[in-house]
């Protein structure tokens, strides 16, 4: 009987386990297979910090947590990832820097310049808000080389085998032959 009760009260457990596991699935899949999808729709956004220039408070291969700017707050100092011509090859990356100023140009729009950690001397971009993604809100350190390997070829193959292999440990773990409850009804009517 207490084994019964045991089973009850697991199974709530169980299939909101299941649920948070198959949402987290999906922001996974969707971040990696559909990195623009995802930026545009979900509150919070992530991005791998793949250089040196945000070290030592930011070090490569750590997550940047973003939120959606609110511009008018923005300030000196804020960290924020923004897109940018870095490398004036004509293609815009995505960046993560400090603020180093905000101004207003002649028409009242907001330019902001920015710096990295070293803090050297400012960058030679000037952006504009709809250059800027977001603001950092958190930074998870390391994981990064975990997301840059599961967006990698080799790694949405990996994990692709891998939700496979889980899926059938989970079914075969679970499984029951058919009429196995139907003969454990027949039995106790038969009792009675």
């Amino acid at each position: 009987m207490n084994n019964m009760k045991l089973k009850k009260a697991i199974k709530p457990l169980k299939i909101m386990l299941s649920i948070f596991i198959m949402a987290l699935l999906l922001y996974m899949a969707l971040t990696a297979f559909l990195p623009k999808v995802a930026e545009r729709w979900l509150p919070l956004k992530h991005y791998v910090i793949v250089s040196d220039s945000m070290d030592p408070d930011i070090k490569r291969g750590d997550i940047v947590i973003i939120k959606n700017p609110s511009y008018d707050k923005l300030k000196t100092d804020d960290i924020i990832s923004f897109y940018v011509d870095a490398n004036l090859d004509g293609n815009k990356e995505i960046v993560t820097h400090y603020i180093y100023s905000v101004e207003l140009d002649n028409s009242g729009e907001r330019i902001y310049r920015t710096i990295n950690a070293k803090k050297e001397a400012p960058d030679s971009w000037s952006l504009k808000d709809a250059d800027i993604i977001g603001q950092s809100v958190y930074t998870l350190p390391k994981i990064g080389k975990f997301m840059m390997f599961a967006q990698s070829s080799i790694g949405r193959l990996t994990m692709i085998f891998n939700l496979l292999i889980i899926i059938m440990i989970v079914y075969l773990l679970d499984y029951k032959p058919l009429g196995v409850k139907e003969n454990k009804r027949k039995v106790k009517n038969e009792k009675e």
